[in-house]
């Protein structure tokens, strides 16, 4: 008779998903470095009602737990973003939501924060409705939310794009050498 045994990875994943829902910063803190390649992997949101189904990432997960200590949730997060690897653009399989937009949902300023404060978030990133989080704390009434995040970090790529795209002119009156003009006589 054979027994199914889940792969070390999934077994791994699972209770690393059982950790993060129970808020044991120590217990989280022990999966790595050893599971940094299970980091951005897609859990199925155990917090809808049933019949529902989406998938979610571990970020997503820990933005999501209900309690009412929001400390020991902002102590997951930040070090779940401290994890080589993490990518925290990733979207829910459902709405399209990130978990900026998901950390607007949750009503919590030091989430929204610590999320933009990973120079890998995208705050311009809309979900299915076309909204951004920005968008989505404006209509949920919480300009203050709206607020922190059209004046926090952006993404580094928009900004580098924009500079790449809108280059500065140099501040000398001397005009740069153009490559491709040469004047030999």
């Amino acid at each position: 008779m054979t027994i199914f045994s889940p792969a070390p990875e999934q077994k791994d994943l699972q209770q690393l998903t059982e950790a993060i829902s129970e808020l044991d910063l120590e217990k989280v803190k022990s999966f790595f470095p050893r599971c940094n390649s299970i980091i951005n992997e897609r859990v199925k949101n155990p917090y809808l009602r049933s019949g529902i189904y989406t998938l979610i990432s571990l970020l997503h997960l820990a933005v999501l737990v209900p309690t009412r200590d929001i400390s020991k949730v902002e102590n997951i997060v930040g070090f779940l973003l401290q994890v080589p690897g993490i990518d925290p653009n990733l979207v829910e399989s459902l709405q399209h939501d990130t978990p900026l937009h998901f950390a607007v949902q949750s009503g919590s300023p030091a989430l929204v924060k610590l999320l933009l404060n990973h120079p890998g978030t995208d705050k311009y990133i809309t979900n299915n409705n076309g909204k951004t989080a920005a968008a989505k704390a404006k209509e949920l009434e919480r300009e203050d939310l709206a607020q922190l995040i059209e004046n926090g970090r952006g993404s580094h790529l928009v900004s580098l794009l924009i500079q790449r795209t809108f280059p500065t002119k140099p501040k000398t009156s001397i005009p740069p050498e153009n490559p491709y003009v040469s004047f030999k006589f």
